[in-house]
């Protein structure tokens, strides 16, 4: 593993270690009747190289409301404004004085179907190498959050409107009590299960949508030649 990965490692787990500390301090920010999500199990995939090329993630939800949510998505971003004041020289890790520098990392993610008064979890991946980014650092969107008592249209293979739940989520990290009161532990095998099956889902219902589209092409066809 290269030096810049070492430190890369270094980071995450002294932020860990930093942010588990600071908790009891912090103050708790959630509504009741919200949406709950947290960010755990940040790991980086590395390449043939052993390369960091991406990192993964999964995003727990926890909804407290009445509802379920059928569907929402989440844009997400994180700013480094670190590593760009930041050079390695011979060996060394040396500030650059006057070199600012941002870079924002991007992911969007859509959770669905969350009973109320449960937590889910959601598995994600994003373009980066330094996975530290997505502890803590985290500004976010709601795009849409529709629940179960929403009339859901799409047009164009997209939904129509926002949803009755966009305001809804409330980010908690690791520095918040709710991150380790309100969630529940859950195995790692657990989490990866969940997130397995969630695309699972997804995948047969983007089947079931092909399925559709073959035999209204049938019928269609069938139509035309009895036309002919």
């Amino acid at each position: 593993m290269s030096f810049i990965h070492k430190i890369t490692a270094s980071c995450l787990a002294l932020g860990l270690v930093l942010t588990a500390t600071g908790a009891q301090a912090a103050e708790q920010t959630s509504n009741a009747g919200s949406i709950l999500f947290r960010i755990e199990n940040i790991k980086p995939i590395t390449n043939d190289k052993e390369l960091i090329e991406q990192c993964s993630f999964i995003v727990t939800a926890y909804n407290r409301m009445d509802k379920s949510v059928k569907t929402a998505e989440l844009a997400l971003s994180w700013v480094d404004n670190v590593s760009a004041k930041y050079v390695i020289k011979e060996g060394e890790v040396v500030a650059v004085k006057g070199k600012e520098a941002e870079t924002t990392v991007t992911s969007s993610i859509t959770l669905t179907d969350i009973a109320p008064h449960t937590q889910k979890s959601f598995e994600q991946k994003v373009s980066t190498d330094k996975c530290f980014l997505l502890l803590d650092n985290l500004t976010y969107n709601t795009v849409n959050c529709f629940t179960d008592s929403d009339n859901i249209v799409m047009k164009d293979s997209k939904l129509v409107g926002t949803g009755d739940c966009t305001d809804k989520f409330n980010y908690i990290d690791s520095k918040n009590p709710e991150y380790y009161s309100e969630f529940k532990d859950v195995p790692e095998s657990v989490l990866k299960q969940q997130a397995e099956e969630e695309k699972n889902r997804d995948l047969n219902k983007i089947n079931a949508s092909h399925s559709d589209i073959l035999l209204e092409n049938e019928k269609t066809n069938d139509i035309l030649k009895q036309i002919k």
